[in-house]
């Protein structure tokens, strides 16, 4: 099956209340397709609801890189991945630091002054 027809039935399978097989397929369209944005929001929001973040480690550092990420996901990963609860998983580390870098807000550029603006005399 193509990775948007997997991402859709993952959808309906985990409203139906089975998230493992929801983790797979959304695991499974992902790896077929690693641009698919809307399998890998899918997967982060399904174990964002796990107890264990473990899992969502390699996931989550790839969602920085994606096109628009969803801010509210990457606050909600990064404030689960610095909890008391995976103070010694080294790996969250390095996830952190990619979704921090993303949500700070762009620096505007600098405009000229209107002193330096001016040509030279």
């Amino acid at each position: 099956l193509p990775s948007m027809s997997l991402t859709s039935i993952a959808e309906q399978v985990d409203a139906l209340g089975d998230t493992d097989t929801a983790a797979r397929l959304l695991r499974r369209a992902f790896e077929l397709d690693p641009l698919n944005r809307a399998a890998l929001v899918a997967l982060l929001r399904l174990e964002l609801k796990n107890p264990g973040l473990e899992a969502a480690i390699p996931y989550a550092e790839r969602l920085p890189s994606m096109r628009k990420p969803p801010e509210d996901l990457m606050l909600a990963l990064v404030a689960g991945l610095e909890s008391d609860r995976y103070l010694f998983l080294k790996e969250r580390i390095p996830a952190i630091d990619r979704l921090r870098a993303r949500l700070k807000p762009a620096e505007p550029a600098s405009s000229p002054s209107p002193a330096s603006a001016r040509p030279p005399t």
